[in-house]
Parts: C-alpha cells; sequence; structure tokens
C-alpha cells in the first residue's frame, strides 16, 4: 500500500485476502497478461477461493456467466455486507428496472397488485430485509429465473415466506 491508496481504511467489510494484505493472492506485482495485473484470467480467480458450482449450476445470472464479479462487488472492501458495490435493490434496479415496482411477482399468478420488494422483513431469511434475493439467486439458480426454491416445485417459491393457506370450495 506505500504506492497504491489504501482503499480499505474505514470500510466496514473487507475482502479476506484484501484485509489480510495478501495482495499477491489476486495480483502479480511484476508481469501479467492481464489488467491490473491480475494473476489469473478474472473469470477464473474468484474460483481459486470461492467455490465454482454455486456459481455455475444450469441457469446463470448473466454477469457471473461472463466472468463479470465486479459488475456486482467490489474485490477489495465496501461499506456494503457481501463486498456490493451498492445496496442490494438499487444495484440489482440497475439492471432490472422493470421489476422494482414489485408487480412482477404477482402478475405471473394473474394478480394486479404489487408485492413488496424491500423495506420490510424477510420472512425467509431471518434478520434480513425483504429483497430481490429473497426469491432470486444474483448467481446461479437449478431453476429458471434463479428461483432460490431448488428442492421445491417452481409454484411453491411463495410457500417459502407464505404459510399454505387450506381454502374451502365455494357452496
Amino acid at each position: 500500500m506505500t504506492c497504491h491508496e489504501n482503499n480499505l481504511t474505514g470500510k466496514r467489510f473487507q475482502h479476506e485476502p484484501a484485509a489480510a494484505g495478501m495482495c499477491t493472492s489476486c495480483h502479480d506485482p511484476h508481469a501479467s497478461e492481464h489488467e491490473k495485473l491480475l494473476a489469473a484470467d478474472p473469470r477464473e480467480l474468484c474460483y481459486s477461493c470461492h467455490d465454482k458450482k454455486a456459481f455455475s449450476k444450469k441457469y446463470a445470472h448473466s454477469p457471473v456467466a461472463a466472468g463479470q464479479c465486479l459488475a456486482c462487488h467490489n474485490p477489495h472492501a465496501s461499506n456494503i455486507d457481501f463486498d456490493l458495490i451498492e445496496p442490494l435493490g438499487r444495484l440489482c434496479v440497475k439492471c432490472h428496472e422493470k421489476t422494482s415496482s414489485g408487480k412482477h411477482v404477482l402478475i405471473r399468478y394473474g394478480f394486479g397488485g404489487i408485492h413488496p420488494v424491500s423495506n420490510k422483513p424477510d420472512p425467509s431469511r431471518r434478520g434480513s430485509e425483504l429483497s430481490c434475493v429473497s426469491c432470486h439467486n444474483p448467481h446461479s439458480s437449478a431453476m429458471q429465473l434463479l428461483f432460490t426454491n431448488e428442492k421445491h416445485n417452481p409454484d411453491n417459491l411463495c410457500l417459502m415466506c407464505h404459510k399454505k393457506i387450506m381454502v374451502s370450495p365455494l357452496r
């Protein structure tokens, strides 16, 4: 850090190698074929520590498939959990603006209302706020549309938060 501005100072979350001063885990200080003196192809560099299986399921989020981890994450440090470059809701909306209202949640089922997508507690993740990742995996999933309910019928996504309600037939 004697030559580079220390971008870790004062950041709430630090990526482990950067926090430990292990710059050469990702960078070759002498020479590299890759930009920013990265020690390996950027697509594979993250997988040297992070399990590639979690990012390469049947359906991958397009930035993940393209190896663009830095489209969402800061590789050194951030004031936002998971080293995100912006708060989760704003980050997703940068590319998925049409879904920011919450209408997309209920439209599939023929309902006309709006489902909240923020500013509410997430029933499926205790202590977290409702967000896009309440229903979608931001990296990859075995389910289309990156749904998080991989072990269930896709139509049961709602049951991750909403209790099953028994409705009596009309007479």
